[in-house]
Formats: C-alpha cells, structure tokens, sequence
C-alpha cells in the first residue's frame, strides 16, 4: 500500500465517490476468549485498503454525529474507556439511580445490515 500511496489513495476517493467501493475479505484469524480456555472468537482482520477507508469515513462522519450520541454510551468512541463508563455508572448511583441497564446485542456487528442503519442515522441527524 505505502509503495503506491498516491495511487492507492487515488483510486478511494474515486470509490467512494463513485458508489463503487466494496470491502476486501477479512483475514479472520481464531483468539482465545480470556478466563475461558478452550473458547475462541472470531477477530476479522480487514486489508489495509479497508482500514484507510474506515479511517477516513471516521474522520468524516465522527464530527457529524458524535454530539448527538448520547453521553451514556462509551463503546467504540474516542476518548471514551471503560473507567469512564465506571465513573459514570457510579455518578448515577450518588445520584440516586436505581437501575442501570447494561445490553450487549450478541452478534449483532456480525448480522447487522448496514446500509438502512445508516440511512437512519442520517434521517435522524438530518432533522
């Protein structure tokens, strides 16, 4: 890829651009789950074409919508660790919040259709 960066950069933008992108197969590579001998997950390792391209639209879009996320949510946001979201949790419990739910959808970056929800966000975003 850094052989041929103006070219390889090149062609993404007219990819993008062109509603012609399409992701590379993902080298899937088998990690054992912590504390669970035996068990592995699946990590999808994308090309990194694709990483750029990710890197790029999270440039773009992060802007755009992180100030309409809401301040509870900590996962896969910059700036944002698991010690934040502790302190949070805890602030709600001085405050005095009895409930705090905690949901993980299990698979669901695996069987998610992208594309309506990103129309949606937009749709959202956009009114």
């Amino acid at each position: 890829f850094a052989a041929q960066l103006d070219q390889q950069l090149d062609r993404l933008e007219s990819e993008l651009t062109e509603e012609g992108y399409l992701p590379q197969p993902v080298r899937q590579v088998q990690i054992p789950k912590a504390g669970k001998p035996g068990e592995f997950r699946t990590l999808g390792i994308p090309t990194i074409y694709d990483r750029v391209c990710q890197q790029t639209l999270l440039n773009r879009l992060e802007p755009i919508f992180e100030p309409v996320f809401d301040d509870a949510n900590f996962g896969y946001r910059r700036g944002r660790s698991t010690k934040d979201a502790m302190r949070k949790v805890w602030k709600e419990i001085q405050g005095g919040r009895e409930w705090i739910v905690d949901a993980d959808l299990k698979d669901f970056l695996d069987t998610a259709s992208y594309c309506p929800l990103i129309h949606e966000s937009c749709s959202n975003s956009a009114g």
